[in-house]
């Protein structure tokens, strides 16, 4: 097998790998909001135990609420975009400090949700979570790095300023920049995701619990396989560079 054949060979695989992790990442990513669905009658007691959760944890008096999406009649806010007032999805507003979440439609979201509330507000490590629309646009620009900028040749690289030093140390370690930008993401959703099953489990029945874990396992694996697909999406770009 030639040089070429071995390089379209790892190109091929490479891109595989990033198509398989994308579309995983989205069908998972659609599925989680089964996961957090339950009957009316639950939703009152999961109501009635949030509110002692952000008691026993101080962060109602750190200014935590919920932010009720059921409430609102309308499919549009001006806060929160259409896909969370229509509990597809929720979140934890950092700078606002709530959590806006359709309780009627997907209630047990909230106690993952209660844990970024809870890692936003005790650990300054962990306000990470403000930095995360800055450190994912950081790790898609190294991915795509390799794809823009050349690096110089050997025979050159005595001769190169400052900026061209820096440029090829970003096109070298782009999987790596890459990767330790996005990795962060993983940290805060784990933990998160771990703090929710300590808070629920007093509150929920146990199939109400084991439903709330499995929807937060898909939840975390859509973060591992977005950092999968990120970081090998700089080692092939990397590679159609070459």
């Amino acid at each position: 097998m030639s040089l070429s054949a071995d390089n379209n060979t790892e190109k091929g695989i490479l891109f595989g790998t990033i198509c398989g992790a994308t579309l995983g990442q989205y069908a998972l990513g659609k599925t989680v909001s089964v996961f957090m669905k339950t009957n009316d009658k639950d939703v009152s007691k999961i109501k009635s135990a949030v509110e002692n959760i952000l008691k026993e944890t101080k962060l109602s008096q750190k200014g935590v609420y919920i932010d009720d999406l059921s409430e609102i009649k309308k499919t549009t806010c001006d806060k929160w975009p259409e896909k969370f007032v229509k509990g597809k999805c929720a979140a934890f507003a950092p700078f606002e400090n709530s959590i806006g979440i359709n309780m009627k439609k997907i209630p047990l979201a909230v106690f993952h949700e209660i844990g970024h509330a809870h890692n936003f507000n005790n650990r300054i490590l962990n306000r990470i979570k403000i930095l995360d629309p800055i450190l994912t646009g950081v790790s898609i620009v190294a991915a795509a790095f390799p794809l823009f900028f050349n690096k110089t040749p050997d025979w050159e690289k005595e001769n190169r300023n400052f900026a061209e030093k820096i440029k090829d140390g970003i096109y070298e370690n782009a999987p790596i920049i890459a990767a330790l930008a996005y990795a962060p993401s993983v940290y805060e959703e784990g933990i998160a995701s771990i703090k929710a099953s300590r808070f629920a489990k007093p509150a929920l029945k146990p199939i109400l619990y084991n439903k709330m874990i499995k929807g937060n396992i898909l939840a975390f694996s859509t973060y591992v396989l977005g950092l999968i697909s990120t970081t090998t999406a700089a080692i092939f770009a990397q590679k159609v560079n070459e």
